[in-house]
């Protein structure tokens, strides 16, 4: 689901007719466990959108997730050279190694994937709650498996001391 920090982290919906949509996001990732697809735009400085929240959309219709861009929404006279920079990434970027679903994602690994009740900001190391968060970790390794942090440093919200 999007990424940058968002309440919104987490499943798309299964059921057929589900929409999201924002007037812009840096970062939107959508996938499984075996295969995704990133979007990320550095800036919404050419986004032009005139006021709505439908820069960017996805829609559940029926087995399909539907990812769209109205980067322009109404007429305009574009009488300059117009540029946009945005980058695609699926995921995984090479094939996955034979016998990987044996390292234990699902079996003896937990991975605790970025929510507002597991980190502060979008993949930043710190809990909200500590001792919920410590809850958490015990109540996993007390059911047999280890528990791997989602973390992601190259990507800080503005909310962090290291970013200010």
């Amino acid at each position: 689901m999007p990424g940058w920090w968002s309440e919104e982290t987490g499943a798309i919906a299964r059921e057929d007719g589900w929409t999201w949509a924002r007037r812009f996001v840096h970062y939107f990732w959508v996938g499984d466990e075996d295969r995704g697809l990133t979007w990320f735009c550095e800036t919404e400085a050419k986004w032009a959108p005139k006021g709505n929240d439908q820069g960017v959309c996805a829609a559940r219709e029926g087995d399909t997730v539907r990812f769209t861009l109205n980067v322009i929404d109404a007429p305009v006279v574009i009488d300059h050279p117009y540029s946009l920079t945005f980058g695609l990434q699926a995921t995984p970027l090479k094939p996955m190694p034979a016998g990987r679903r044996g390292w234990g994602n699902r079996r003896n690994l937990k991975v605790l994937w970025t929510t507002p009740e597991t980190n502060t900001h979008f993949g930043y190391p710190e809990a909200p709650a500590p001792a919920a968060y410590r809850e958490t970790i015990e109540s996993i390794h007390e059911a047999g498996r280890a528990v791997v942090p989602f973390i992601l440093l190259s990507m800080l919200s503005d909310g962090t001391a290291q970013w200010r």
